[in-house]
């Protein structure tokens, strides 16, 4: 382990110099802690050197004390990475075989001659592209020079090794990306970075799969290339996001640069098609807002009444001049797609948008979850016509390519339904409580109802979210319209023009909407009306044939009170058992031996008298 250096800068943007910090040591290898003049200390287990100023070459400008100025040529700073390289592969033995190897290849790839920029794109690397600020908020970072050009300063500095209190420490996870990483200084006290981990892990079993297979579609265009691939595996995700997260920021300098990543689910409500690992691995390269988690989390598995029932948004300006600005977008909004051989051939999803954009670059970086067919066509679409290109001109492009995607197949949705309603309308209207035709009315005509007034009230809650949503979109347009460059206010006009259409589209939705359940709620009240009307004529006709066989069994009853006692004298009389005589008009009734008891013998009465 080489020489511990303690290094002192006045300002550092906090995104370069953690993801610098992470990706050129090992976790838990160095120490970063806050100074009371508003500077970082660092304590690394190399020699960095400490570089106070880092100028454009040709912007002219005068530091207010005497410095050395660094200034070399295109093949000196590639002689100066490759000798770095070289350095820093004897320092990473510790860590495992294939990730060392990886990040080597990332990095002999990034500086090689084939990829050869300006010094300033070299800069723009590592967050030095706005250098106008002047001395005392220079992006300096921890920009690595070789120690050959660095020697003098180093042995001049006299640095030492000090005893740091560790104020913020970056999570030991290994190889594993960890996000969110930090608190942002204007949300110290407002940020749960803690609270969005736990959140992040209690719903990754929710959200994404346990296969180490992935499958994630990546679009890279600047203006004059569109590139689209697929990756299926963790480490072309890394090859990606490292040219995404970290090439774009050089490349960017003369070529703005776009990149998209579409993170899909196998089905509306299953998981994503990759795993935690590479989840976390494109929220920390990225750099996303830890606000973007109360979006993500509304993806993945879920069933029940209430799924679609969820949105969010996001939002994050860094930087307060000019031309040196950061933008975090982030947004759910609802729509609809076709469902084939349904009985009802649509239904209701949801996308997720995020996107970073740097003014001052043009670089974005995007996140594009579930995205609609409608919106793939018309990325394919500005493909063909070699428009795509323009999406890297402005942070709207993007969204504007969602709002004017957003209210389709919405009419056809509502109709459909309306016809539906109209067909019960028409069933109910006309139906006589006597009906036995088989389009009677039924308790299955108001489940149909129900089932109807349930799809109009998920109608109503999507479009309310989108027209929040919306409007949180246009408020965010406005202020930053007052941080964005003056020549940029026609395009934010026509983006808020565009937005306040949609905004009109989805409040004469939601009016037709509304207008349709009021029908189906009263066509329910008619129906619950007509079968209990229904109801009572049954119970009517069984009332009647009641009645009917109790005045048959009065009847019954009557003769039978009449006729039993007759009967039964007859019968008895019939049996044989008695005899009427009559002797000299004298009416004698004699019975058979039968009828009386036996009479015991003469022997046993004596012996009972004896007794």
């Amino acid at each position: 382990m080489g020489k511990i250096t303690t290094i002192q800068q006045y300002y550092c943007d906090d995104d370069d110099i953690y993801r610098l910090l992470a990706d050129t040591f090992a976790p838990g290898t160095y120490k970063v802690a806050n100074l009371n003049d508003g500077g970082r200390r660092i304590e690394a287990p190399r020699r960095l050197t400490e570089v106070r100023s880092i100028f454009h070459p040709t912007v002219t400008w005068t530091p207010p004390s005497p410095q050395l100025l660094l200034s070399f040529d295109h093949l000196a700073v590639v002689n100066v990475v490759q000798q770095e390289l070289r350095w820093l592969r004897s320092q990473k033995d510790a860590r495992e075989e294939q990730r060392r190897q990886q990040e080597l290849q990332n990095y002999e790839d990034a500086y090689g001659p084939k990829n050869l920029h300006s010094l300033t794109e070299r800069y723009d690397m590592y967050g030095l592209g706005s250098l106008d600020r002047g001395c005392a908020r220079m992006q300096i970072g921890a920009f690595l020079v070789s120690r050959a050009i660095g020697r003098e300063l180093y042995q001049k500095s006299n640095l030492q090794r000090d005893s740091i209190a560790m104020d913020e420490k970056t999570p030991n996870t290994g190889n594993v990306a960890w996000w969110p990483k930090k608190r942002m200084e204007k949300r110290l006290f407002l940020d749960d970075v803690c609270g969005v981990r736990e959140g992040f892990e209690m719903n990754s079993s929710r959200m994404f799969g346990d296969s180490e297979e992935i499958c994630i579609e990546s679009h890279l265009i600047d203006s004059s290339r569109y590139e689209r691939n697929i990756i299926k595996n963790i480490e072309g995700l890394e090859d990606c996001l490292f040219d995404a997260g970290q090439l774009d920021e050089k490349l960017s300098t003369i070529h703005p640069r776009a990149s998209l990543l579409k993170l899909r689910q196998s089905g509306s409500r299953s998981h994503f098609s990759f795993s935690s690992k590479a989840g976390k691995l494109i929220l920390s390269r990225l750099s996303v807002t830890p606000q973007f988690n109360n979006i993500l989390t509304c993806f993945g598995y879920e069933d029940g009444p209430g799924t679609n029932g969820r949105s969010g948004y996001c939002e994050e300006t860094k930087g307060k001049k000019a031309g040196h600005l950061t933008f975090e977008t982030g947004y759910i909004l609802k729509h609809v797609e076709s469902k084939p051989g349904s009985e009802i051939p649509f239904s209701i999803r949801q996308m997720g948008v995020y996107q970073k954009f740097t003014v001052s670059t043009q670089k974005s970086s995007s996140l594009l979850i579930q995205p609609s067919l409608k919106v793939e066509k018309r990325i394919i679409e500005l493909a063909k016509d070699r428009d795509i290109g323009k999406i890297c001109a402005h942070w709207k492009n993007l969204h504007e390519i969602h709002l004017g995607t957003v209210s389709s197949n919405w009419t056809e949705y509502i109709r459909l339904i309306d016809a539906k309603v109209c067909e019960v309308e028409g069933a109910v209207r006309y139906a006589h409580p006597n009906d036995n035709s088989p389009d009677r009315v039924t308790f299955t005509t108001l489940q149909n109802l129900n089932k109807y007034n349930d799809i109009l009230i998920r109608i109503t809650s999507a479009l309310e979210l989108n027209i929040f949503v919306l409007s949180k979109l246009n408020t965010t347009a406005i202020k930053r319209q007052s941080l964005d460059k003056p020549e940029a206010s026609e395009q934010y006009e026509e983006f808020r023009e565009a937005i306040q259409m949609c905004i009109t589209e989805h409040d004469f939705l939601k009016h037709h909407v509304s207008l349709i359940q009021e029908c189906s709620r009263e066509l329910a009240s008619l129906v619950q009306n007509t079968i209990t009307l229904m109801d009572s004529d049954v119970m009517l006709t069984l009332t009647k044939k009641t009645i009917q066989e109790a005045q048959s069994m009065r009847t019954i009853t009557f003769v039978a009170m009449i006729y039993l006692p007759a009967s039964f004298t007859a019968t008895f009389l019939s049996m044989g058992f008695l005899h009427v005589e009559s002797l000299n008009g004298i009416m004698k009734l004699h019975a058979t031996a039968d009828m009386c008891p036996p009479t015991p013998p003469t022997s046993q009465l004596k012996l009972c008298k004896k007794k």
